[in-house]
């Protein structure tokens, strides 16, 4: 009886070595397969940057330019969603602007964009939530971010967003100040 008892021990033990060693394979693929996710995810990042700058370079693209005004007395920290030069929808901060100082952010292929800012603990946006990071980011909208392949760096957290739609008749720079009286 303690050889079978003993033999029922030893193929447990076997069992529970082999449900270790598969459990750490397969930790070991999830991992491959996020890596490989994130790996996707930051080329289509790429793409759309290269698909951009390629529409930026043609003198007959047609497309609007944001330049953003810190009309307010303290530095502003800025994140925006916005539609970019090959349509797809990019969100991307944080960009600091000094009191009175202004610069051209980002190109669009629309009359639309949404923004984030604060000013300390000011928050001068919106209503509408959008996903950031408290560090440096840019990711495109689709279905890599969605699915979460592509992991942003930083603790994350939903920030309130401000949507601006705005008219112009023709294509070029639109200004948008921003004060702290928002």
């Amino acid at each position: 009886m303690a050889h079978v008892q003993a033999d029922i021990a030893k193929v447990q033990a076997d069992r529970d070595n082999l449900q270790a060693q598969l459990r750490a394979q397969a930790a070991s693929e999830d991992q491959k397969v996020k890596v490989a996710h994130q790996e996707y995810a930051l080329a289509d990042i790429d793409k759309h940057q290269q698909a951009v700058t390629k529409i930026e370079n043609d003198t007959n693209s047609k497309y609007y330019r944001l330049r953003v005004i810190n009309n307010c007395n303290k530095a502003i920290a800025i994140a925006l969603r916005y539609p970019a030069l090959d349509g797809s929808i990019f969100v991307e901060g944080w960009y600091t602007l000094e009191p009175g100082e202004s610069d051209m952010l980002a190109d669009l292929n629309d009359t639309w964009f949404a923004y984030s800012a604060h000013a300390g603990n000011i928050n001068l946006a919106g209503n509408e939530n959008q996903e950031v990071s408290d560090e440096a980011f840019t990711y495109v909208e689709d279905l890599y971010y969605e699915a979460g392949w592509l992991q942003l760096r930083g603790n994350l957290y939903e920030a309130s967003f401000k949507m601006v739609d705005f008219k112009m008749q023709n294509y070029g720079v639109y200004e948008h100040s921003i004060t702290c009286a928002q």
